[in-house]
């Protein structure tokens, strides 16, 4: 079809009314969040059942797997119920957002009651006064540690559960049904469920953290919707300075000569060595993912409670998450103006920075790495975009003042703004797929990866939907302001007939196909760091390796059976760095490139990623709602 052709019909096209549909639409993603929300306790028997607590929602944890067609089946059948705050955080907040700025039905009480309530058992309990700081899985006390441990439940049973599987009449099993690949794949991981198991017992974090904070500011803003919810969560959180603490003491700062905050994975530092290279000289302190030190790391590897591979890095999602956290607490007054120190401002600024700069330059063309635990790039555009719809709101809705509270907020703004609107909002119009019916989506990678029986490629687009809706939200908070006083949203100056017409036709394809069966609700929330062996820390440029009793490692060969940390501690000269990167890193070059989350040299690689059916929904939800509330 040519060019010419092609942009014919999509002119001709008329673009679908979907306010006819839309209500609706959104009354059943309503009631599918509603039904996928635990009203009770109930125990597991992995494999046979699993473990629910009450008001969570649904979290399955998956692989990736791609290729050929059997790995797409184990992708869809390898599905573990999982018990973690982090979904149900973000399903409440959008929850509150639809609430708050959209249209759509409103939650009921019960369900925010239960959810908050749910998150209050996420609180790190290793310390002996009431905190903020937050966990990604319930913990449970080692009586012969003393101490309390991260423990997803079902994970941890199904690992043990692998100690009494039939694993050779498996595979042989595989072999006679001509499934030899699958018989690798089952074979890799009986042999890695040690090392599997080491990782699900980590440390508190940020991300969870500042994430609890910002859920809430949000309830503060509904709590005429939600006073019982907003009286629980205050609480639940009477120490909120205890995150601001930690945040002070655990801050990456690469200038520093302490060795337990200046050292970070050095999978972090290659991603983010040009930020570093331009910032150097200015003190930096920025928002890591553990609430954990290198020597905490080693001292707690031996209690079930420590960063994998014993070292920090920074998250471009986590820090996202970090800023919104302490923007809407300062703004909602949930964080006491005067807490806002100097070196809090610092880690501010610095983390801010280092924000705007990857989504302007492509994570540093390293998606892996600076997404350690958060693939969807889209989710990250919007974990940005909500705190500059944030701003924006504050300073039209507050008739007292036009700059925001402190003067480094009106630097932030300025460079999320120029960043979103002049950087990411190009590229998302620039990748947006056109179905020729008047519809526009967009993909991100899971179930695109597969290859059919005769080796041509299939496109399953397992994340559309979830890709699609935060597109939506991501625009709509950037070009949109809410309006208190007409309870609508508005646009901004600057937004074009095309964004405009893009958002509508994203609209009308989330109206259409969000609650079908041509495409799965999946998403990839969170995930490993490690998403296939390029990614992996051992094959970077390391200045720190050490055994976990602090004598150095031979960098040729890899210990195995023993715990060791590698890291790079300090700041690295770019030429001493760049001779770095020419010499092998235990045997392997460094990999400069990115291949893909589904990356064809590697057909049996896999990692996992955790999935909501209900992020998917909720966040769709809020994209409807939100867009019908916009002032035409």
């Amino acid at each position: 079809m040519s060019a010419l052709l092609v942009v014919c019909i999509s002119l001709c096209v008329a673009v679908p009314a979907v306010h006819g549909s839309i209500n609706s639409v959104m009354s059943r993603l309503s009631d599918r969040i509603f039904l996928d929300q635990n009203t009770r306790d109930s125990p597991g028997h992995p494999p046979f059942s699993w473990s629910h607590n009450k008001g969570l929602y649904g979290t399955e944890v998956k692989l990736n797997f791609h290729g050929e067609p059997e790995m797409a089946v184990l992708r869809e059948a390898f599905s573990i119920y999982d018990n973690n705050m982090f979904a149900t955080a973000w399903i409440t907040a959008c929850s509150l957002e639809t609430t708050l700025y959209g249209t759509g039905p409103m939650t009921i009480p019960l369900m925010i009651d239960s959810a908050v309530e749910a998150i209050g058992n996420f609180h790190n309990r290793n310390y002996n006064f009431t905190n903020s700081i937050m966990t990604f899985w319930p913990q449970v006390y080692n009586a012969t540690t003393r101490t309390f441990q991260s423990t997803p439940s079902n994970l941890l049973q199904l690992l043990q559960l692998a100690d009494t599987f039939p694993v050779k009449l498996i595979e042989d099993l595989m072999k006679i049904f001509g499934l030899k690949d699958m018989e690798q794949v089952v074979e890799h991981l009986i042999q890695e469920k040690d090392m599997f198991s080491r990782a699900f017992h980590i440390p508190p974090d940020f991300d969870d953290t500042f994430v609890n904070l910002g859920l809430g500011a949000l309830l503060r803003n509904a709590q005429e919707s939600y006073p019982q919810s907003w009286k629980q969560w205050q609480i639940q959180n009477s120490n909120v300075t205890s995150a601001l603490h930690a945040l002070r003491k655990y801050a990456y700062r690469p200038s520093s000569t302490n060795p337990d905050v200046n050292t970070i994975d050095p999978r972090t530092y290659f991603y983010m060595r040009s930020f570093l290279s331009e910032h150097h000289d200015e003190n930096l302190a920025l928002v890591p993912t553990w609430i954990q030190n290198t020597r905490e790391a080693m001292q707690g590897d031996k209690k079930g409670v420590s960063m994998p591979f014993s070292v920090n890095n920074v998250d471009v999602t986590v820090a996202a998450n970090a800023i919104y956290g302490l923007t809407s607490g300062l703004l909602s007054n949930i964080i006491d103006d005067v807490e806002f120190d100097a070196d809090l401002q610092r880690i501010y600024l610095n983390t801010s920075s280092l924000i705007a700069h990857e989504l302007s330059y492509n994570f540093s063309s390293r998606p892996d790495l600076a997404l350690t635990y958060y693939p969807s790039k889209h989710e990250c555009y919007w974990f940005v975009a909500r705190t500059l719809s944030l701003m924006q709101r504050y300073l039209l809705n507050n008739n007292e003042t036009d700059t925001l509270p402190f003067p480094v907020m009106n630097t932030v703004k300025l460079a999320f703004e120029n960043t979103l609107k002049r950087e990411v909002t190009p590229e998302i119009l620039k990748a947006s797929k056109d179905d020729f019916e008047g519809r526009i989506y967009w993909d991100n990678f899971l179930g695109d990866g597969d290859i059919n029986s005769d080796n041509s490629s299939v496109v399953r687009a397992e994340d559309r939907i979830f890709t699609t809706a935060m597109v939506v939200n991501t625009l709509i908070d950037v070009w949109t302001v809410y309006n208190q006083s007409a309870f609508r949203l508005e646009w901004l100056p600057g937004v074009s007939p095309q964004l405009n017409d893009t958002i509508k036709r994203a609209v009308a394809w989330l109206t259409d196909f969000s609650l079908g069966p041509t495409y799965k609700p999946w998403n990839t929330f969170f995930s490993g760091s490690g998403k296939g062996l390029k990614s992996l820390p051992f094959w970077y440029p390391a200045n720190r390796i050490e055994y976990m009793n602090g004598t150095a490692v031979n960098s040729s060969v890899i210990p195995h059976g023993v715990n060791f940390l590698i890291g790079i501690s300090g700041y690295v000269p770019d030429e001493k760095y760049n001779a770095m990167l020419k010499v092998p890193h235990f045997g392997v070059m460094t990999p400069t490139d990115f291949p893909g989350f589904n990356d064809p040299t590697e057909p049996h690689g896999f990692f996992p990623f955790w999935s909501s059916d209900s992020y998917t929904y909720s966040a769709t939800l809020m994209a409807l709602s939100k867009y019908t509330n916009i002032k035409q």
